[in-house]
Parts: C-alpha cells; structure tokens; sequence
C-alpha cells in the first residue's frame, strides 16, 4: 500500500506533462529539485523554490514534449512528509 506522498508523487508525475502550472502547484514554496544529468545540456542542476523549478520544467518540456518516467523508486523517510525519489 502507498503512502499518501507516495500518490503524491504519483499524481505530480502523471500531471507534469500535460499541466506543468497545476503539478507546480503540488509543490512546497521551498521546494529543491536536482536533475543531475541537465549540466550536460547546458541547464544548471538544481532549481530552488517552487517558481524556479515550474519556469525550468516549463521550458524544458518544449523539447521533450514526449516525456514519460519509467523506472520510479521511492524511498520514505523518518518524515512521513518528506520522500526521496528517482526516476528516469
């Protein structure tokens, strides 16, 4: 069974493609976001705050209009609030 950030993530992955604004919105103010592998195209690797990562994603998805996540692995903290997650 899930835990309700888990559906979170769910939710947030299901709608950043075609609702970048709304799956923004699912996100903390102070949120961090690292994309590791965007320096190798040029973009920095980590956004800071909610509008800096919505302007990112936004932009990018003009080129990958595509976009699908596969392989996503969760990892829950001591936080039930907080969780770490990769997907590629």
């Amino acid at each position: 069974m899930q835990s309700s950030i888990e559906n979170l993530l769910d939710e947030a992955l299901r709608l950043m493609v075609p609702d970048t604004k709304a799956w923004s919105e699912l996100l903390t103010e102070d949120v961090i976001v690292d994309f590791p592998y965007a320096p190798t195209l040029g973009w920095p690797g980590r956004f800071v705050g909610r509008q800096a990562v919505y302007e990112f994603v936004n932009t990018a998805l003009v080129e990958m209009p595509d976009l699908m996540f596969s392989n996503v692995r969760t990892y829950p903290t001591t936080d039930p609030n907080v969780l770490w997650a990769e997907f590629y």
